[in-house]
């Protein structure tokens, strides 16, 4: 479940009239909700063009200027995308043009905006844990504390340390993008609200009713219906959740709180949660402490031998970032 950055389809659109992403909007690899705003940009008229690295360029037509088709019969990615459905017609804007990703930063050329969607930590490791145990990737008897606890893919950290890793990198990018941050909470509580938001940053003049048909058609529960539909149909399992925020209050253990630590402190500061009531315990268990060298050549793509010090600077990036 590790994130392939393909930079090939990241680093341009690869459509005719977008010859540059002009906004990063990054989330970490873990269920956090970042899918309800791309479906509601792309009810706002705001172009989805390879989003998490997917190599969708089969999949839309383009009808004349701004008039786009797309098609995709069956396809499994309206389980987290409702709005993209086989026949529909778009017509889609020259800006701004977005790269959802799931990558560090110093993997790919910066943009100059860049919106972080998160979620409260122990929130994305709980929900990640029943997804991965529904979908029986999860041995029998690992529980969330054994489960927190393991490598993340192949990378020399556990999979609580890979999500903390990944926010503290994007914190301290060393960079002058601006930033706005969005939260699936807030996402939950006021749908509306928050997309105003992101319009406003993205320079998006959307009237209330255009966000409010937006958010209406991003809705979880459209998703979980197209998930329903397309699972009944033999086209994958069931992936989605109830997808509701701050499960971890009502389903946390004093060993799950253990398991979590305070590692997430200074994150839950930045975001705006509640700091882990943890026992007192350590932050880190044996054999937990990240290497940021070793992490940075485990996470290099195959770019990082090309002459031009690409494969160099993201190191520099991210051992500067974790150090």
């Amino acid at each position: 479940m590790l994130f392939d950055p393909a930079v090939d389809r990241l680093e341009q659109p690869g459509r005719p009239g977008y010859s540059h992403y002009d906004v990063d909007i990054v989330s970490a690899e873990l269920p956090c909700g970042a899918a309800w705003l791309a479906t509601a940009l792309l009810e706002l008229g705001v172009p989805l063009w390879r989003p998490w690295g997917i190599d969708d360029r089969g999949s839309w037509t383009q009808l004349g200027a701004r008039r786009w088709c797309y098609r995709y019969p069956d396809s499994a990615w309206s389980r987290l995308l409702p709005g993209l459905v086989d026949g529909r017609e778009f017509r889609l804007r020259p800006s701004p043009v977005p790269r959802f990703g799931h990558h560090w930063p110093g993997m790919l050329s910066a943009c100059s905006r860049r919106i972080l969607f998160v979620r409260d930590p122990r929130d994305a490791l709980y929900s990640a844990w029943r997804r991965e145990s529904r979908l029986g990737r999860v041995d029998s008897g690992c529980n969330f504390t054994t489960w927190v606890a393991g490598p993340y893919a192949h990378l020399p950290l556990s999979r609580a340390e890979y999500l903390r890793c990944y926010w503290q990198s994007w914190l301290h990018a060393d960079d002058s993008a601006d930033v706005l941050l969005l939260r699936f909470e807030d996402s939950k509580r006021h749908p509306q609200r928050s997309l105003a938001r992101a319009a406003k940053f993205l320079g998006i003049a959307a009237p209330a009713r255009a966000l409010a048909r937006a958010c209406k058609a991003a809705d979880h529960s459209r998703a979980a219906a197209a998930d329903r539909a397309l699972a009944n149909a033999g086209i994958g399992p069931r992936m989605l959740a109830d997808g509701i925020a701050e499960e971890w209050r009502q389903h946390f253990t004093p060993a799950m709180h253990a398991a979590v630590g305070a590692r997430f402190d200074v994150l839950c500061a930045r975001f705006g949660y509640a700091v882990c009531a943890a026992p007192a315990d350590p932050c880190h268990t044996p054999g937990d402490r990240v290497d940021p060298h070793a992490l940075a050549v485990a996470l290099q793509p195959a770019w990082a031998s090309d002459d031009d010090g690409k494969g160099q600077r993201f190191m520099d990036v991210l051992v500067n970032a974790l150090r």
